[in-house]
């Protein structure tokens, strides 16, 4: 699907969800995350030995939680290029601490929608050549 094609489908069907990009990022050795909430992005650096699959939950918890702080009602559009760690967030016995840290903010807090794709946080990903 086209980026223009998915911002008509974000305007007309979630203009009133907070929208939410998380990222989590292994290179080399170096391990890091950023997510976006309404355009405005937070980074921060793991220790060199984490894995790409503590980033990936972690920056999707590391999201919520901040939200969790702005005043309720809390309708999120989420997008996250993680599948696995979407799928975790399934289960609600996952063995997965940080997944279970995000099921606990979930019910309470807020109305998510969650959607997978490939993304970047880099606006320069995103433009044509």
């Amino acid at each position: 699907m086209y980026p223009k094609h998915i911002k008509a489908i974000i305007v007309s069907e979630f203009s009133s969800h907070t929208l939410c990009y998380t990222d989590g990022s292994k290179s080399g050795t170096r391990t890091g995350y950023a997510f976006s909430i309404n355009g405005v992005i937070t980074q921060h650096r793991l220790r060199n030995s984490a894995s790409i699959f503590l980033a990936e939950p972690l920056v999707i918890y590391s999201c919520l939680s901040h939200l969790s702080l702005l005043p309720p009602p809390h309708k999120v559009l989420l997008f996250s290029d993680s599948l696995s760690s979407l799928q975790a967030m399934q289960d609600p016995h996952s063995p997965n601490p940080i997944v279970q840290r995000i099921l606990t903010l979930l019910p309470s807090h807020f109305v998510l929608v969650l959607t997978f794709m490939h993304l970047s946080l880099d606006p320069r990903a995103h433009q044509s050549p």
